[in-house]
């Protein structure tokens, strides 16, 4: 008998409520394809809704048969017992509930090499977040942040952008040593008054220079 062929000549009988291990022949949508022995024709058991490792083909899994007549027993895979040494990744899943929810006074993820998370939104709740990065990158389409006090200690920020657009009621800003803007066009302009102070100021107009208004006092 070929595997492809259970689903169509259902399985042969098995032993009635008994359980063992076996070896995984095939994966199926939301079945497997068990073999006990060589010898015995393989048959189609569930995976237990216990069992959150999902089975590979060539794992040796625990299943557990239940009784009744030949034809309408039910087998269930409850356990992975083992699996060969590969670079297939181990999944987790639950079947048949739309959530999961795990629940412990402390909880810690650990990986040795990368950790991620994959989902059409993620949310993150708590009272206080700390993260320690040796390196931080990250691509976003459309960032909106919301902060009562925001604060940012650097040593060095670099920005690049096509269009950056600041808006605030009051702006002050601190340099201690060189403060330098190189613009094709500087264009300043205040509704109440505006004031330029220093030890020496210097302007210098390649072409010229104009200086206009109602009064002009100089010196």
């Amino acid at each position: 008998m070929q595997v492809h062929d259970l689903q169509r000549g259902r399985v042969a009988a098995i032993s009635p409520a008994h359980q063992g291990s076996a070896i995984v022949l095939e994966l199926r949508e939301q079945t497997c394809v068990l073999s006990e022995r060589p010898e015995l024709p393989p048959w189609i058991a569930r995976r237990a809704a216990s069992c959150l490792l999902e089975p590979c083909v060539g794992d040796r899994v625990w299943f557990v048969a239940e009784a009744g007549p030949p034809g309408q027993q039910r087998s269930f895979v409850t356990a992975v017992l083992e699996r060969e040494a590969d670079e297939r990744p181990a999944r987790l899943s639950v079947e048949g509930t739309p959530e999961l929810h795990i629940r412990a006074e402390r909880l810690t993820l650990h990986a040795d090499t990368q950790l991620g998370l994959q989902a059409d939104e993620v949310r993150v709740h708590g009272r206080l977040l700390r993260a320690v990065l040796g390196e931080c990158s990250s691509v976003v389409r459309t960032l909106f942040t919301h902060a009562s006090k925001s604060t940012l200690v650097s040593k060095l920020v670099e920005t690049v952008a096509d269009r950056l657009s600041v808006h605030s009621k009051t702006s002050q800003r601190t340099v201690e040593e060189l403060d330098q803007v190189k613009s094709g066009t500087i264009d300043y302009r205040a509704t109440g008054s505006a004031q330029i102070g220093a030890e020496h100021a210097l302007i210098t107009g390649a072409e010229l220079v104009k200086v206009d208004g109602g009064q002009i006092h100089l010196g």
